[in-house]
């Protein structure tokens, strides 16, 4: 059954600042979840009625996932080739929606948890019974210069633990100890032949 213009009563629902709370809340809680999810952009709620069933809401916005994640649910239920988002502009609201990448039952249980969340945020009077987010656009995050960064973090800090100090005039250095978390060279005095 088709709705004709007249018949719908959408309206939009939050205003900036809750709209603001909910992002904030959808990411604190989503990205512990889901550990693919990196950041959750919401442009705008819209609460849908109807008089045969329950309101639910729509949410627009943007959710950007790990895209080596994102690659392996593509190729695991795609037989097509994994679709770049470099030609959109997400800035204009022009992309990739989720339900056009994700499987149904990923996006099944992300609009569980937006409605769970929602319903626990307290902002309707009305209880709504479910999320739709057919509107909400994904965008891919690669990781590969997170995990470059913290190699290089792990690095310096080796450096920095294992000093390269020399020995005082009439020792020599046999191999490395352990002071107070910090590794210096074993200075022992030169024997004499």
């Amino acid at each position: 059954m088709k709705l004709k213009e007249s018949d719908r009563s959408d309206e939009f629902l939050l205003n900036q600042k809750n709209t603001k709370d909910l992002e904030f809340a959808l990411n604190r809680i989503l990205k512990k979840k889901y550990n693919w999810i990196k950041s959750i952009k919401l442009k705008g709620v819209i609460k849908d009625e109807h008089s045969w069933e329950k309101p639910f809401l729509i949410f627009a916005g943007l959710m950007t996932v790990d895209e080596n994640w994102a690659k392996r649910v593509w190729e695991a239920h795609n037989s097509k080739e994994f679709p770049s988002n470099e030609h959109f502009d997400y800035q204009s609201y022009n992309g990739l929606k989720l339900n056009d990448i994700l499987p149904s039952f990923i996006i099944d249980n992300l609009d569980k948890d937006f409605t769970h969340i929602v319903q626990s945020l307290g902002i309707y009077l009305k209880k709504i019974m479910y999320s739709r987010l057919t509107a909400m656009l994904i965008n891919f995050e690669n990781d590969n210069n997170e995990e470059t960064l913290q190699e290089t973090i792990k690095r310096v800090l080796k450096q920095e633990t294992e000093l390269k100090e020399r020995c005082w005039a009439g020792y020599t250095q046999k191999g490395m100890k352990t002071m107070f978390g910090k590794r210096y060279p074993n200075c022992v005095k030169k024997k004499k032949k």
